[in-house]
């Protein structure tokens, strides 16, 4: 219609010519306009199929890691059961882990292969992974030559959580360099979306056939940005919640208690940890089945939650594992609510769907920041603790030395 009232303007004050003019350099502009969409609209089609890829890569890398990370932390589990029982299953289980700790970076390394970025990552990665393994095997070979003091060296100088701690620096360097790509597409893809959407506004001005199509795709433009505004979110929700139990996951527990520290240091006041993990969880699964065990989990997670105050920080480090850090807060203090929780937990029963009646209990190692100590020292200090608690009969809370 624009260009109908333009073209019987032009017929009263202009001659025939000028009009035929006018209207060749209009049918022009729309074909340029035309093609120029066509052309936006192929590079956004082509930049959302390799966008989606990436994502999808980015879904399937995040998910290995996590295994990689419940793996590494399962098998040094298995490997301190072994040090607390002398039961011979937990050997199975290392190996088991093991075998499920390369597998796992098997399937990492073919995720990456075509992306030589990765290559001395995932080299960095394969090593510190063996490093972990041959300290889980010393430890056990150790325990069965009955060397009991030198375990208990090794113990308390936090070897298993250092190999654990270098194997999770490499796997957040690779998790943050996958995000990172993943946005540099995102972001190509919605300045695409952006200029896109700018040519319907100006096709639209120039007809109305076209306004109908600048609206249609604008449509279209804002169901994609929904999706792909969840797809983010449901990443971002990946990246930082555990989804058993909806707590922090370890790589938000990581950052979360970084932060902490540096305000502890900064403002000079007390900050505590506390590791918890569920006594004889194994049998649990071993004798009800994983579905029990996650109810298990799940039960645990939210009495814990429900415990403790709304500035403290409730997280899953991994397997029946669970931290809490508690801001201005002492050591005394946090073992008081740890032993609130304890208390809870024995006398809470859990009906599984069988109809099996499950009580459990709970062991905590409680330790305090200290001026000169840092976020690895402090977590090895409470593991410390909570391995003082499972070899002085589980069911209760021990603090530091």
């Amino acid at each position: 219609m624009a260009l109908s009232k333009l073209f019987h303007h032009g017929s009263a004050s202009k001659a025939p010519s000028r009009l035929g003019s006018l209207f060749i350099f209009a049918v022009l502009v729309l074909a340029v306009m035309l093609a120029g969409s066509s052309w936006l609209s192929s590079q956004t089609l082509q930049e959302r199929r390799i966008a989606y890829d990436y994502e999808m890569r980015a879904r399937e890398v995040l998910s290995e890691t996590t295994r990689l990370r419940l793996a590494a932390l399962s098998a040094m589990n298995s490997e301190r059961g072994y040090l607390i029982t002398r039961d011979d299953t937990y050997l199975n289980a290392v190996e088991s882990d093991g075998t499920a700790l390369r597998a796992g970076l098997s399937r990492l390394q073919g995720l990456l292969a075509d992306d030589p970025a990765y290559t001395l990552t995932l080299v960095r990665l394969e090593r510190r992974i063996e490093n972990h393994l041959n300290t889980v095997s010393t430890m056990v070979t150790l325990a069965s030559e009955g060397r009991e003091a030198e375990v208990m060296r090794r113990v308390s100088a936090g070897e298993g959580r250092q190999a654990m701690a270098a194997i999770a620096e490499v796997i957040d360097r690779l998790e943050q360099s996958e995000s990172d790509s993943l946005a540099q597409r995102t972001a190509r893809l919605e300045t695409l979306r952006d200029q896109s959407e700018r040519m319907q506004r100006v096709l639209g001005v120039v007809g109305l056939a076209l306004l109908l199509l600048g609206t249609i795709a604008a449509i279209m433009l804002r169901r994609s940005l929904l999706r792909e505004s969840s797809a983010n979110d449901e990443l971002r929700r990946i990246a930082l919640t555990d989804d058993l139990t909806g707590l922090a996951n370890r790589r938000e527990v990581l950052r979360s208690l970084d932060r902490m520290i540096a305000s502890s240091r900064r403002d000079g006041r007390p900050l505590s940890i506390a590791i918890l993990d569920i006594d004889r969880f194994k049998q649990v699964n071993d004798r009800y089945g994983h579905p029990a065990g996650d109810e298990v989990i799940r039960m645990v997670g939210k009495l814990t939650s429900s415990f403790m105050r709304e500035q403290d920080l409730v997280g899953r480090l991994g397997g029946e594992e669970f931290i809490v850090a508690f801001p201005d807060c002492d050591a005394a203090s946090a073992m008081q609510a740890c032993e609130r929780l304890r208390s809870a937990i024995a006398g809470t029963t859990i009906i599984t769907e069988g109809g099996d009646v499950l009580n459990i209990t709970l062991s905590s190692g409680v330790a305090q920041f200290g001026a000169n100590s840092d976020r690895t020292r402090l977590i090895a200090r409470a593991d410390a603790a909570l391995y003082d608690a499972k070899e002085g009969g589980r069911d209760q809370v021990r603090l530091a030395a």
